[in-house]
């Protein structure tokens, strides 16, 4: 009788686990963040990185301005940007879970901030653009946090700094692979 009555108990905890993971693993959004860099200064550069809903930091590569114009939007439907990432698709490696969960906490947090001033520091540097999104609907908000290169604006919020500083070491850990493959 007791291993009956511990095998009903073990078999209900089993069941309300996965259905508290089933709620957890249903993905209502496949695109977390991005950054990407272009510069046109001598040749043309456009390479860039997204993180998927998995942790996944993928490639995508750009051969010309026209492929990135017809691509460049504020909001997107997924397989529009499916179709964005498609182009030369690296797998560069992944980012921890609780990291990318922490992250993705503050993407609400940016939502309303405004931009700082734009300013012209240099030239020639191309630039460097670092976003998220917001998914809503069935559609995706592209939310620029900050650009820098030939002219440096930002959202004036410390959640879009903190973001951007993450972005920015998941960057430069894949950033020789991004320029080169």
């Amino acid at each position: 009788m007791k291993n009956i009555i511990l095998m009903a108990v073990f078999t209900v905890v089993l069941a309300s686990c996965s259905i508290v993971e089933d709620g957890k693993d249903k993905v209502t959004q496949k695109y977390i963040f991005e950054v990407q860099y272009i510069n046109a200064a001598w040749g043309f550069t456009h390479a860039g990185l997204y993180i998927d809903y998995l942790g996944e930091v993928h490639a995508f590569r750009y051969d010309s301005a026209a492929q990135f114009l017809d691509y460049e939007k504020e909001t997107y439907r997924e397989a529009e940007l499916g179709e964005r990432y498609n182009l030369n698709p690296y797998i560069l490696g992944t980012v921890g879970r609780d990291t990318l969960a922490e992250y993705k906490a503050l993407v609400a947090l940016v939502t309303a901030a405004g931009y700082s001033d734009t300013l012209r520091v240099g030239a020639d540097m191309g630039q460097k653009m670092y976003s998220c999104f917001i998914y809503n609907n069935g559609l995706y908000e592209k939310i620029l946090l900050k650009t820098e290169g030939d002219w440096v604006y930002q959202l004036k919020v410390a959640e879009a700094d903190s973001m951007v500083k993450w972005l920015d070491t998941v960057w430069n850990r894949h950033a020789e692979t991004l320029l080169t493959y």
